[in-house]
């Protein structure tokens, strides 16, 4: 692939800015807002520790911009979740301070959301759907769940793997980290 569309779009929103209907609609049109929403909601919610500058992975077709074809292969823009391994262990830390900083550098990693939420459009957008998420797909209860639900489909097998990879001693640390998680999710909603 090329950076080059990338930079583009970049480049006009640093020059044009997002506050108009007209420049904020011609963005639409380079990348899937509502799919770099959902990522940022993601990765602020889990408050991945190591994003922002890192671990970033964004995509499209390259073909030039067709509304009407199927998804994902219409020549927008779109991020992808990758690598979460150092998320969920400050449930107090303000992810979405760091995650919308840097409204002045195109190369700032908080720069495209920094912008987008100067459009009302995308910022009523953005509030509506974090709310949303919270009190439905991020519930404490149900992300418990299914933690725990993953923690016994595969805990008869941590001992085969202990044996393997020798990377843990015995099961006491997972347990603890699964734990961890627990109380992340527990605490998150608070913040």
């Amino acid at each position: 692939g090329s950076a080059t569309h990338y930079n583009a779009m970049l480049n006009y929103i640093y020059n044009n800015g997002v506050t108009s209907s007209t420049n904020y609609n011609y963005v639409k049109t380079q990348m899937d807002v509502e799919n770099f929403r959902d990522y940022q909601i993601i990765e602020i919610f889990y408050n991945n520790q190591d994003w922002g500058t890192n671990n970033n992975r964004y995509w499209r077709r390259q073909v030039v911009y067709t509304p009407t074809a199927p998804y994902g292969l219409d020549g927008r823009w779109r991020w992808s979740l990758y690598d979460l391994d150092l998320s969920m262990s400050d449930a107090s830390q303000d992810r979405l301070s760091a995650a919308s900083e840097g409204a002045s550098n195109s190369f700032a990693p908080g720069f495209l959301l920094a912008r987008l939420l100067q459009n009302q459009t995308f910022r009523n957008d953005f509030i509506n759907r974090f709310a949303d998420l919270m009190n439905t797909t991020f519930l404490p209860n149900r992300i418990s769940q299914l933690i725990e639900g993953k923690r016994d489909g595969i805990s008869a097998e941590i001992p085969a793997h202990l044996t393997r990879w020798k990377t843990l001693t015995d099961s006491s640390t997972w347990l603890t980290r699964i734990a961890s998680c627990i109380k992340f999710v527990q605490d998150r909603p608070g913040y």
